[in-house]
Protein backbone atom coordinates (compact mmCIF):
# COMPACT_ATOMS: atom_id res chain seq x y z
CA UNK A 1 0.00 0.00 0.00
CA UNK A 2 1.35 3.40 -0.75
CA UNK A 3 3.36 5.32 2.55
CA UNK A 4 4.30 1.32 3.05
CA UNK A 5 8.66 0.44 2.99
CA UNK A 6 7.54 -1.41 -0.15
CA UNK A 7 4.99 0.13 -1.95
CA UNK A 8 4.28 -0.61 -4.95
CA UNK A 9 6.39 -4.19 -5.16
CA UNK A 10 5.61 -7.89 -4.15
CA UNK A 11 7.18 -9.09 -0.88
CA UNK A 12 5.93 -11.79 1.46
CA UNK A 13 4.11 -10.89 4.60
CA UNK A 14 6.30 -9.66 7.26
CA UNK A 15 7.66 -6.77 9.45
CA UNK A 16 10.59 -5.25 12.10
CA UNK A 17 10.71 -6.77 15.48
CA UNK A 18 9.41 -4.38 17.71
CA UNK A 19 8.94 -4.06 21.47
CA UNK A 20 6.01 -7.32 21.90
CA UNK A 21 8.80 -9.41 20.44
CA UNK A 22 10.60 -9.35 23.43
CA UNK A 23 10.48 -11.43 26.09
CA UNK A 24 12.65 -12.14 29.60
CA UNK A 25 13.65 -15.68 29.72
CA UNK A 26 16.23 -16.59 32.53
CA UNK A 27 16.01 -12.82 33.33
CA UNK A 28 17.55 -12.61 29.98
CA UNK A 29 15.59 -10.11 27.72
CA UNK A 30 15.47 -12.25 24.79
CA UNK A 31 13.77 -11.61 20.98
CA UNK A 32 10.89 -14.23 20.47
CA UNK A 33 11.34 -14.24 16.23
CA UNK A 34 8.39 -17.18 16.09
CA UNK A 35 6.24 -15.05 17.98
CA UNK A 36 7.09 -12.07 15.97
CA UNK A 37 6.69 -13.77 12.47
CA UNK A 38 3.27 -15.17 13.43
CA UNK A 39 2.18 -11.30 15.13
CA UNK A 40 3.11 -10.04 11.31
CA UNK A 41 1.48 -12.85 9.02
CA UNK A 42 -1.99 -12.50 11.40
CA UNK A 43 -1.78 -8.76 11.72
CA UNK A 44 -1.50 -8.45 7.47
CA UNK A 45 -2.94 -11.30 6.34
CA UNK A 46 -5.68 -12.60 9.33
CA UNK A 47 -4.27 -16.22 9.39
CA UNK A 48 -3.60 -17.48 12.93
CA UNK A 49 -0.75 -20.35 13.92
CA UNK A 50 -4.70 -22.37 14.93
CA UNK A 51 -4.50 -22.11 10.54
CA UNK A 52 -1.34 -22.97 9.90
CA UNK A 53 1.36 -25.72 10.48
CA UNK A 54 5.01 -24.40 11.20
CA UNK A 55 7.90 -26.24 9.27
CA UNK A 56 10.71 -26.48 11.29
CA UNK A 57 13.62 -24.22 11.08
CA UNK A 58 14.38 -20.64 9.97
CA UNK A 59 15.61 -19.48 6.40
CA UNK A 60 17.94 -16.19 7.00
CA UNK A 61 18.55 -13.80 3.55
CA UNK A 62 21.00 -11.34 4.03
CA UNK A 63 21.01 -8.49 1.71
CA UNK A 64 23.24 -5.43 1.94
CA UNK A 65 20.84 -3.28 4.12
CA UNK A 66 18.28 -6.17 5.53
CA UNK A 67 18.30 -9.66 7.21
CA UNK A 68 15.30 -11.00 6.77
CA UNK A 69 14.50 -14.53 9.11
CA UNK A 70 11.61 -16.23 7.47
CA UNK A 71 9.69 -19.67 8.71
CA UNK A 72 7.69 -21.72 6.43
CA UNK A 73 4.12 -22.35 6.97
CA UNK A 74 1.63 -24.96 5.92
CA UNK A 75 -2.30 -24.01 5.08
CA UNK A 76 -4.78 -27.25 4.10
CA UNK A 77 -6.33 -24.59 2.24
CA UNK A 78 -5.79 -24.55 -1.16
CA UNK A 79 -3.94 -21.96 -2.75
CA UNK A 80 -6.83 -20.35 -4.08
CA UNK A 81 -8.80 -20.35 -0.82
CA UNK A 82 -6.13 -19.10 1.42
CA UNK A 83 -6.05 -16.22 -1.26
CA UNK A 84 -9.97 -15.63 -0.88
CA UNK A 85 -9.56 -15.80 3.08
CA UNK A 86 -6.69 -12.91 2.96
CA UNK A 87 -8.57 -10.82 0.51
CA UNK A 88 -11.33 -11.05 2.63
CA UNK A 89 -9.14 -9.81 5.64
CA UNK A 90 -7.74 -7.82 3.60
CA UNK A 91 -10.84 -5.54 3.24
CA UNK A 92 -12.14 -5.41 6.67
CA UNK A 93 -8.67 -3.44 7.49
CA UNK A 94 -9.06 0.59 7.88
CA UNK A 95 -5.24 0.68 6.61
CA UNK A 96 -4.46 -2.65 5.30
CA UNK A 97 -0.63 -3.34 4.71
CA UNK A 98 -1.14 -5.69 1.56
CA UNK A 99 -2.95 -4.31 -1.02
CA UNK A 100 -3.36 -7.71 -2.51
CA UNK A 101 -2.49 -11.07 -2.68
CA UNK A 102 -0.47 -13.04 -5.51
CA UNK A 103 -0.13 -16.91 -5.87
CA UNK A 104 3.62 -17.73 -6.41
CA UNK A 105 3.63 -21.66 -8.00
CA UNK A 106 7.05 -22.08 -9.04
CA UNK A 107 9.80 -19.58 -10.11
CA UNK A 108 8.71 -18.74 -13.26
CA UNK A 109 5.68 -17.48 -11.09
CA UNK A 110 8.48 -15.25 -9.63
CA UNK A 111 9.78 -13.39 -12.58
CA UNK A 112 6.37 -11.87 -13.34
CA UNK A 113 6.55 -9.76 -10.48
CA UNK A 114 8.62 -6.87 -9.04
CA UNK A 115 9.92 -8.54 -5.85
CA UNK A 116 11.76 -6.54 -2.72
CA UNK A 117 15.37 -8.53 -3.89
CA UNK A 118 15.12 -10.63 -0.38
CA UNK A 119 11.87 -12.06 -1.12
CA UNK A 120 13.19 -13.05 -4.56
CA UNK A 121 16.11 -14.71 -2.98
CA UNK A 122 14.10 -16.19 0.00
CA UNK A 123 11.22 -18.02 -2.52
CA UNK A 124 13.97 -19.44 -5.06
CA UNK A 125 15.57 -21.02 -1.73
CA UNK A 126 12.38 -22.29 -1.02
CA UNK A 127 11.14 -23.58 -4.44
CA UNK A 128 14.71 -25.30 -4.28
CA UNK A 129 14.26 -27.04 -0.63
CA UNK A 130 10.65 -28.16 -1.44
CA UNK A 131 11.77 -29.92 -5.12
CA UNK A 132 13.78 -31.97 -3.40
Amino acid sequence: MPGNINAGLAYLPGGFIDHRDVETVGGHRVVNIANSIAREVEEETGLSLNELRVLPGYTLTIRPTQVSIAVTYRSPLSSDGLRAKILSHIATEADPELAGIEIVRNELDLELLDLVPYARVLMSHIFAATSR
